[in-house]
Protein backbone atom coordinates (compact mmCIF):
# COMPACT_ATOMS: atom_id res chain seq x y z
CA UNK A 1 0.00 0.00 0.00
CA UNK A 2 1.50 3.46 -0.92
CA UNK A 3 2.59 5.28 1.98
CA UNK A 4 0.26 8.18 1.36
CA UNK A 5 -3.10 6.58 2.05
CA UNK A 6 -1.54 4.43 5.59
CA UNK A 7 -2.55 7.16 7.80
CA UNK A 8 -6.61 6.93 6.27
CA UNK A 9 -9.05 7.53 8.70
CA UNK A 10 -6.62 8.61 11.46
CA UNK A 11 -7.99 11.08 13.76
CA UNK A 12 -5.42 14.10 14.75
CA UNK A 13 -5.70 17.08 16.90
CA UNK A 14 -3.72 20.25 17.58
CA UNK A 15 -3.71 21.96 20.62
CA UNK A 16 -4.62 25.47 19.83
CA UNK A 17 -6.10 27.17 16.70
CA UNK A 18 -2.40 28.46 14.20
CA UNK A 19 -0.51 31.49 15.16
CA UNK A 20 -1.69 34.07 12.91
CA UNK A 21 1.85 35.84 12.34
CA UNK A 22 5.18 33.60 12.42
CA UNK A 23 6.40 30.44 11.32
CA UNK A 24 4.26 27.80 13.49
CA UNK A 25 1.72 28.95 12.42
CA UNK A 26 2.26 28.52 8.99
CA UNK A 27 3.15 25.00 9.25
CA UNK A 28 0.25 24.01 11.07
CA UNK A 29 -2.14 25.23 8.63
CA UNK A 30 0.47 23.63 5.78
CA UNK A 31 0.45 20.31 7.56
CA UNK A 32 -3.41 20.26 8.26
CA UNK A 33 -3.85 20.30 4.62
CA UNK A 34 -1.54 17.22 4.16
CA UNK A 35 -2.80 14.99 6.84
CA UNK A 36 -5.99 16.03 4.95
CA UNK A 37 -4.84 15.01 2.21
CA UNK A 38 -3.83 11.97 3.37
CA UNK A 39 -6.84 10.73 4.32
CA UNK A 40 -6.53 11.58 8.26
CA UNK A 41 -9.75 13.25 10.29
CA UNK A 42 -8.39 16.48 11.49
CA UNK A 43 -10.32 17.42 14.42
CA UNK A 44 -11.10 20.52 15.76
CA UNK A 45 -8.24 21.94 17.36
CA UNK A 46 -8.23 21.68 21.55
CA UNK A 47 -11.15 19.21 20.48
CA UNK A 48 -11.86 16.60 23.40
CA UNK A 49 -13.12 14.18 21.26
CA UNK A 50 -11.49 10.96 20.82
CA UNK A 51 -8.37 11.15 19.17
CA UNK A 52 -5.27 8.73 17.96
CA UNK A 53 -2.83 11.63 17.57
CA UNK A 54 -2.16 15.02 19.33
CA UNK A 55 0.25 17.08 16.98
CA UNK A 56 2.00 19.21 19.19
CA UNK A 57 3.62 21.49 17.75
CA UNK A 58 6.38 23.42 20.53
CA UNK A 59 4.67 23.47 23.72
CA UNK A 60 1.23 24.10 24.67
CA UNK A 61 0.19 24.56 28.10
CA UNK A 62 -2.63 21.99 27.90
CA UNK A 63 -0.59 19.40 30.07
CA UNK A 64 -3.82 18.42 31.52
CA UNK A 65 -5.71 17.82 28.12
CA UNK A 66 -2.47 15.75 26.80
CA UNK A 67 -2.77 13.69 29.61
CA UNK A 68 -6.61 13.02 29.64
CA UNK A 69 -5.83 12.19 25.45
CA UNK A 70 -3.35 9.53 26.37
CA UNK A 71 -5.50 8.40 29.18
CA UNK A 72 -7.60 7.41 26.04
CA UNK A 73 -5.06 6.06 23.89
CA UNK A 74 -3.71 8.61 21.72
CA UNK A 75 -0.21 9.22 20.91
CA UNK A 76 1.41 12.65 20.78
CA UNK A 77 3.92 13.75 18.37
CA UNK A 78 6.10 16.62 19.49
CA UNK A 79 7.52 19.10 16.53
CA UNK A 80 10.40 20.91 17.53
CA UNK A 81 11.62 24.76 16.68
CA UNK A 82 14.54 26.29 19.19
CA UNK A 83 14.71 26.59 22.35
CA UNK A 84 14.47 30.35 23.81
CA UNK A 85 17.75 32.24 24.53
CA UNK A 86 17.62 35.75 23.67
CA UNK A 87 16.38 36.44 27.15
CA UNK A 88 19.76 36.01 28.83
CA UNK A 89 21.61 38.25 26.82
CA UNK A 90 19.18 41.17 25.82
CA UNK A 91 17.73 43.37 28.45
CA UNK A 92 13.82 42.64 28.67
CA UNK A 93 11.86 42.48 31.72
CA UNK A 94 11.71 40.59 34.71
CA UNK A 95 8.57 39.33 33.58
CA UNK A 96 9.54 38.37 30.22
CA UNK A 97 12.34 36.75 30.94
CA UNK A 98 10.47 34.34 33.87
CA UNK A 99 7.72 33.52 30.71
CA UNK A 100 10.33 32.41 28.24
CA UNK A 101 11.90 30.31 30.95
CA UNK A 102 8.56 28.98 31.96
CA UNK A 103 8.03 27.87 28.18
CA UNK A 104 11.19 26.17 27.34
CA UNK A 105 10.32 24.23 30.94
CA UNK A 106 6.98 23.57 29.38
CA UNK A 107 7.80 22.66 26.07
CA UNK A 108 11.09 20.31 27.80
CA UNK A 109 8.31 18.59 30.03
CA UNK A 110 6.52 17.65 27.26
CA UNK A 111 9.29 16.53 25.01
CA UNK A 112 10.82 14.35 27.96
CA UNK A 113 7.37 12.64 29.39
CA UNK A 114 4.52 13.23 27.45
CA UNK A 115 5.55 12.75 23.97
CA UNK A 116 5.82 9.31 22.15
CA UNK A 117 7.42 10.66 19.17
CA UNK A 118 10.05 14.38 18.67
CA UNK A 119 10.51 16.02 15.41
CA UNK A 120 13.10 18.38 14.99
CA UNK A 121 13.58 20.91 12.06
CA UNK A 122 17.05 20.75 11.88
CA UNK A 123 20.06 18.60 12.97
CA UNK A 124 21.02 21.95 14.92
CA UNK A 125 17.56 22.04 16.89
CA UNK A 126 18.08 17.82 17.88
CA UNK A 127 21.99 18.95 18.99
CA UNK A 128 20.50 22.07 20.84
CA UNK A 129 17.63 20.64 22.72
CA UNK A 130 19.95 17.00 23.64
CA UNK A 131 23.02 19.75 25.08
CA UNK A 132 20.32 21.99 26.86
CA UNK A 133 17.87 19.44 28.47
CA UNK A 134 19.43 15.97 27.67
CA UNK A 135 18.74 13.04 25.25
CA UNK A 136 15.62 11.16 25.65
CA UNK A 137 14.97 7.59 24.62
CA UNK A 138 11.94 7.70 22.09
CA UNK A 139 11.68 7.81 18.55
CA UNK A 140 13.03 11.21 16.96
CA UNK A 141 13.35 12.31 13.36
CA UNK A 142 14.63 14.97 11.96
CA UNK A 143 12.26 16.74 8.90
CA UNK A 144 12.66 19.65 7.32
CA UNK A 145 10.22 22.39 7.03
CA UNK A 146 8.79 22.32 3.35
CA UNK A 147 6.27 25.02 1.75
CA UNK A 148 3.65 25.31 -1.35
CA UNK A 149 5.73 25.72 -4.49
CA UNK A 150 2.55 26.43 -6.40
CA UNK A 151 1.95 29.53 -4.08
CA UNK A 152 5.95 30.43 -3.40
CA UNK A 153 6.58 30.50 -6.79
CA UNK A 154 8.78 33.39 -9.29
CA UNK A 155 7.44 36.18 -10.80
CA UNK A 156 7.21 36.02 -14.38
CA UNK A 157 6.74 39.24 -15.67
CA UNK A 158 9.79 41.57 -15.71
CA UNK A 159 11.10 43.85 -12.76
CA UNK A 160 11.09 47.49 -13.02
CA UNK A 161 13.20 47.69 -10.10
CA UNK A 162 16.45 49.08 -11.74
CA UNK A 163 18.51 47.80 -8.64
CA UNK A 164 18.25 44.88 -6.83
CA UNK A 165 15.74 44.81 -3.94
CA UNK A 166 17.12 42.79 -0.21
CA UNK A 167 14.29 42.01 1.42
CA UNK A 168 13.48 40.09 4.95
CA UNK A 169 10.50 39.11 5.67
CA UNK A 170 9.77 37.64 9.57
CA UNK A 171 6.93 37.46 12.12
CA UNK A 172 9.27 39.73 14.28
CA UNK A 173 12.19 42.26 13.56
CA UNK A 174 14.55 41.74 16.13
CA UNK A 175 16.38 45.05 16.05
CA UNK A 176 19.49 44.46 18.75
CA UNK A 177 22.38 46.33 18.54
CA UNK A 178 23.97 43.93 16.35
CA UNK A 179 20.75 44.33 13.86
CA UNK A 180 20.90 47.91 13.72
CA UNK A 181 25.26 47.69 13.38
CA UNK A 182 24.69 45.45 10.14
CA UNK A 183 21.69 46.88 8.46
CA UNK A 184 23.51 50.68 8.63
CA UNK A 185 26.52 49.13 7.29
CA UNK A 186 24.63 47.48 5.02
CA UNK A 187 22.62 50.47 3.95
CA UNK A 188 26.21 52.30 3.61
CA UNK A 189 28.04 50.31 1.05
CA UNK A 190 24.66 48.89 -1.09
CA UNK A 191 22.36 51.00 -0.89
CA UNK A 192 24.48 54.04 -1.28
CA UNK A 193 27.19 52.58 -3.33
CA UNK A 194 24.34 51.48 -5.57
CA UNK A 195 24.37 48.26 -5.11
CA UNK A 196 20.95 47.43 -4.02
CA UNK A 197 17.97 49.81 -4.53
CA UNK A 198 16.92 49.79 -1.02
CA UNK A 199 16.51 47.01 2.07
CA UNK A 200 13.13 46.41 2.53
CA UNK A 201 11.74 44.61 5.93
CA UNK A 202 8.64 43.29 7.16
CA UNK A 203 8.00 41.88 10.31
CA UNK A 204 7.01 43.45 13.83
CA UNK A 205 9.57 45.71 15.30
CA UNK A 206 9.17 48.28 18.10
CA UNK A 207 8.38 51.93 17.06
CA UNK A 208 11.67 53.39 19.05
CA UNK A 209 13.81 50.65 17.06
CA UNK A 210 12.18 51.47 13.80
CA UNK A 211 13.09 55.47 14.79
CA UNK A 212 16.45 54.62 14.98
CA UNK A 213 16.66 54.06 11.30
CA UNK A 214 14.78 57.60 10.53
CA UNK A 215 17.29 59.24 8.77
CA UNK A 216 18.61 56.83 6.30
CA UNK A 217 16.61 56.74 3.37
CA UNK A 218 16.75 53.67 1.47
CA UNK A 219 15.91 51.55 4.73
CA UNK A 220 11.95 50.44 4.53
CA UNK A 221 10.27 49.03 7.61
CA UNK A 222 7.01 47.54 5.99
CA UNK A 223 5.40 46.79 8.75
CA UNK A 224 3.38 43.70 10.20
CA UNK A 225 2.94 40.97 7.09
CA UNK A 226 -0.36 39.49 6.45
CA UNK A 227 0.39 35.45 6.11
CA UNK A 228 -1.38 35.38 2.72
CA UNK A 229 0.37 38.42 1.26
CA UNK A 230 3.60 36.73 2.26
CA UNK A 231 4.17 35.26 -1.67
CA UNK A 232 3.62 38.47 -3.30
CA UNK A 233 6.14 40.34 -1.02
CA UNK A 234 8.55 38.03 -1.49
CA UNK A 235 8.02 37.82 -5.21
CA UNK A 236 9.02 41.86 -5.07
CA UNK A 237 12.31 41.77 -3.91
CA UNK A 238 15.48 39.78 -5.44
CA UNK A 239 17.60 38.91 -2.58
CA UNK A 240 16.78 37.46 1.19
CA UNK A 241 18.37 38.90 4.28
CA UNK A 242 18.49 36.01 7.13
CA UNK A 243 18.58 38.05 10.21
CA UNK A 244 17.40 35.42 12.64
CA UNK A 245 20.69 34.61 14.66
CA UNK A 246 20.79 31.17 15.75
CA UNK A 247 17.61 30.00 13.44
CA UNK A 248 16.57 26.58 13.98
CA UNK A 249 14.54 25.81 10.38
CA UNK A 250 13.75 29.43 9.17
CA UNK A 251 10.37 29.33 6.75
CA UNK A 252 11.16 32.55 5.65
CA UNK A 253 14.20 31.37 3.90
CA UNK A 254 12.73 28.30 2.26
CA UNK A 255 9.70 30.22 1.26
CA UNK A 256 12.23 32.70 -0.47
CA UNK A 257 13.84 30.22 -2.01
CA UNK A 258 10.93 28.86 -3.27
CA UNK A 259 9.87 32.45 -5.06
CA UNK A 260 13.62 32.71 -6.54
CA UNK A 261 15.55 34.92 -4.12
CA UNK A 262 19.15 33.67 -3.53
CA UNK A 263 19.60 34.05 0.13
CA UNK A 264 22.38 35.77 2.36
CA UNK A 265 23.10 36.23 5.85
CA UNK A 266 25.32 34.41 8.49
CA UNK A 267 25.94 30.78 9.05
CA UNK A 268 24.48 29.94 12.12
CA UNK A 269 21.75 28.17 13.55
CA UNK A 270 19.87 25.79 11.08
CA UNK A 271 20.53 28.08 8.44
CA UNK A 272 23.42 25.53 6.43
CA UNK A 273 21.26 23.11 6.39
CA UNK A 274 19.04 24.94 3.92
CA UNK A 275 20.86 27.18 1.83
CA UNK A 276 24.13 25.56 -0.19
CA UNK A 277 26.66 27.88 -1.29
CA UNK A 278 25.48 27.69 -4.97
CA UNK A 279 22.30 29.60 -4.03
CA UNK A 280 23.27 32.84 -1.77
CA UNK A 281 25.85 33.74 0.50
CA UNK A 282 26.68 32.61 4.13
CA UNK A 283 29.16 33.77 5.62
CA UNK A 284 30.95 33.51 9.41
CA UNK A 285 29.64 35.38 12.12
CA UNK A 286 33.00 36.50 13.30
CA UNK A 287 32.35 36.45 16.96
CA UNK A 288 29.98 35.25 19.12
CA UNK A 289 26.48 34.87 18.36
CA UNK A 290 25.09 33.68 21.28
CA UNK A 291 26.36 36.44 22.88
CA UNK A 292 24.97 38.77 20.62
CA UNK A 293 28.20 40.19 19.39
CA UNK A 294 28.64 42.30 16.43
CA UNK A 295 29.34 40.17 13.95
CA UNK A 296 31.98 40.60 10.77
CA UNK A 297 30.19 42.93 8.21
CA UNK A 298 33.20 42.97 5.55
CA UNK A 299 32.40 39.55 4.50
CA UNK A 300 28.47 39.91 4.28
CA UNK A 301 28.67 42.85 1.74
CA UNK A 302 31.57 40.75 -0.10
CA UNK A 303 28.82 38.22 -0.49
CA UNK A 304 25.81 40.40 -1.11
CA UNK A 305 27.83 41.95 -3.86
CA UNK A 306 28.99 38.95 -5.79
CA UNK A 307 25.10 37.28 -5.69
CA UNK A 308 23.76 40.84 -6.96
CA UNK A 309 26.53 40.68 -9.79
CA UNK A 310 25.30 37.13 -10.61
CA UNK A 311 21.69 37.55 -9.95
CA UNK A 312 19.86 35.63 -12.79
CA UNK A 313 21.61 32.70 -12.24
CA UNK A 314 21.22 32.66 -8.63
CA UNK A 315 17.78 32.92 -8.51
CA UNK A 316 17.44 30.30 -11.44
CA UNK A 317 19.18 27.93 -8.84
CA UNK A 318 17.32 28.90 -5.54
CA UNK A 319 13.81 28.05 -7.48
CA UNK A 320 15.52 24.84 -8.64
CA UNK A 321 17.04 23.84 -5.25
CA UNK A 322 13.49 24.37 -3.50
CA UNK A 323 11.73 22.47 -5.97
CA UNK A 324 14.03 19.26 -4.89
CA UNK A 325 14.38 19.64 -1.43
CA UNK A 326 11.18 21.81 0.45
CA UNK A 327 8.24 20.83 -1.86
CA UNK A 328 5.19 20.39 -0.56
CA UNK A 329 4.80 16.56 -1.17
CA UNK A 330 7.99 15.96 0.24
CA UNK A 331 7.09 17.43 3.88
CA UNK A 332 3.91 15.20 3.97
CA UNK A 333 5.50 12.26 2.97
CA UNK A 334 8.40 12.73 5.79
CA UNK A 335 5.64 12.94 8.49
CA UNK A 336 3.54 10.28 6.96
CA UNK A 337 6.70 8.22 7.51
CA UNK A 338 7.44 9.02 10.99
CA UNK A 339 3.49 8.77 11.98
CA UNK A 340 3.85 5.22 9.91
CA UNK A 341 6.60 4.21 12.72
CA UNK A 342 4.98 5.30 15.60
CA UNK A 343 1.96 3.59 14.68
CA UNK A 344 3.37 0.71 12.83
CA UNK A 345 1.48 0.56 10.16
Amino acid sequence: MPILNTIKDLRVVFPSDADTIGGPGTFQILMTRCLRDAGAIVLPNGSNEEADLLFVIGGTRKLRWIKKHKQKGAKVLQRLDGIRWRHWIVKAPLKYKLLCMIQNRITSYIRSNLADAVVYQSEFVQIWWDKCFGKISKMENVITNGTDLSLFCPKKENKSNPLPILICVEGNIELDQPTKFLLSKLHESLVIGRVIGEIRLWGNALPKDVDYFRDLKGICFMGRCQRELVPEIMRDGDIFLSLDVNAACPNSVIEAMACGLPVVGYDTGGLRELVPASIGGLVDYGSNPWKLEIPHIVSLIAATRKVASNLGEKKQVARAFAEKKFGTEILKRNYLSAINQLFKI
